[in-house]
């Protein structure tokens, strides 16, 4: 009789002492936390340049984040395939938001490619995750560099992450900034 009481004392508690594994969905999901401006000196260029620090937190259930060099630097594939956090730029006209593109010049002829704000979200092995719990979070702080003069009063961001299996993340949106924001002279 006392064989079956110590059995039953010591199963609710191996029940008790092992945790639950969280479950996270395997499709990522970021979570703005701010845009701030600074500016950077270019040696190549030789001037200065206004960088906006775009920091967001993230969170993935199946480890799958960074894009390898390999794939990064295949110019065949892709956008959606080569980058890992894509930026979408908007202004604001009226209390609505229009996307814009930003078309270089090249001896005063536009080409027909836009300027990206796209960002490779580079693979990087401590990311790796065996076992049951492959759950990865962090922050990402990417430096994104800005036209030096926009055409434009009030702006945001749109952005979001993809993991190697091209799942796309929720979007995220940053508050409103303006020129002034940009450029402190």
């Amino acid at each position: 009789m006392k064989k079956g009481a110590l059995i039953l004392f010591f199963i609710p508690l191996f029940f008790w002492g092992c945790p639950e594994i969280e479950q996270v969905s395997p499709i990522p999901e970021v979570d703005f936390q701010s845009l701030k401006f600074e500016e950077v000196y270019d040696s190549i260029l030789d001037q200065v340049l206004t960088m906006g620090i775009l920091e967001f937190d993230f969170i993935d259930g199946d480890a799958d984040l960074g894009v390898y060099d390999e794939i990064n630097n295949n110019i065949s594939l892709p956008d959606s395939v080569r980058y890992g956090i894509f930026i979408n730029f908007y202004e604001k006209i009226e209390g609505n938001y229009i996307e814009r593109f930003f078309v270089e010049e090249i001896d005063s002829f536009p080409y027909l490619d836009t300027l990206t704000f796209n960002q490779l979200f580079p693979y990087d092995e401590k990311l790796d995750r065996v076992g049951q719990n492959k759950i990865v979070k962090g922050i990402v702080r990417s430096g994104i560099v800005f036209p030096t003069s926009l055409p434009f009063d009030t702006m945001r961001l749109e952005f979001y992450i993809r993991d190697r299996a091209l799942h796309k993340s929720n979007i995220e949106y940053t508050s409103d900034f303006t020129n002034t924001d940009i450029n402190r002279d």
